[in-house]
């Protein structure tokens, strides 16, 4: 849903940079090594980032391979991080401001993962608090 709001406001605003950051896009969920089965290969996402939109993904991004996405070809910005819990958020944090300093301020939209996932709470406010360290005079917003 939120990634649907985002690709209607880019086709609404289309001069207009948006940037998302996402945590945990979980492709397959595994019993054991043998027992896999699809859980979210990211389709929701691909169409804003065909529109332009820019992705951050926090553990993992949408599967292109799997959904016939050409990257290269069609020009989809997105940036994976796998990194260990809140230092994840801080990562992702001084790439987004080494790489967005043209942005500022800017206005990003989170997309949370599971909301009883204490995981992705401690990913998104990492990444606020990273803001803050690594770029405040450029008063991005969340």
């Amino acid at each position: 849903e939120e990634a649907n709001r985002l690709l209607q406001r880019k086709l609404d605003h289309p001069e207009m940079e948006i940037q998302f950051v996402a945590t945990i896009i979980v492709r397959n969920h595994c019993r054991n090594p043998s027992e896999c089965r699809p859980v979210n290969p990211g389709d929701a996402y691909i169409e804003a980032l065909r529109a332009g939109v820019v992705g951050w993904f926090i553990e993992g991004q949408p599967h292109y391979e799997k959904l016939g996405v050409n990257r290269t070809e069609e020009n989809i910005r997105s940036t994976d991080l796998t990194p260990e819990n809140a230092d994840g958020g801080r990562q992702i944090a001084a790439e987004f401001c080494r790489v967005g300093v043209d942005l500022a301020p800017a206005r990003i939209v989170v997309l949370y993962g599971d909301p009883n996932s204490p995981i992705s709470d401690a990913r998104i406010n990492s990444f606020r608090e990273g803001l803050d360290e690594f770029c405040p005079e450029a008063k991005h917003r969340i």
